[in-house]
């Protein structure tokens, strides 16, 4: 029953999962593959190439799937 406007595609890696909006809605998460963390800037100019991985696989053997806001304002993955 909604409506969808002004869409922006995004970057497509491998097997994204998790998504979630910053606490200011100023940021996108969302968690790729399992093992990656990306960072989207919804108010640049070109939210596409805003883009900033924030975890690599390389630095721990972590697997992330879904993310969330917690009611004490942080981000659980």
């Amino acid at each position: 029953t909604g409506q969808l406007y002004n869409l922006i595609n995004l970057p497509n890696n491998s097997g994204e999962y998790g998504t979630c909006f910053s606490n200011d809605n100023s940021k996108l998460y969302f968690t790729s593959g399992g093992n990656y963390i990306y960072q989207f800037d919804i108010n640049a100019l070109d939210i596409p190439n805003s883009m900033v991985q924030i975890y690599d696989p390389s630095w721990s053997n972590a697997d992330f799937g879904a993310i969330q806001n917690g009611i004490d304002n942080n981000m659980y993955i």
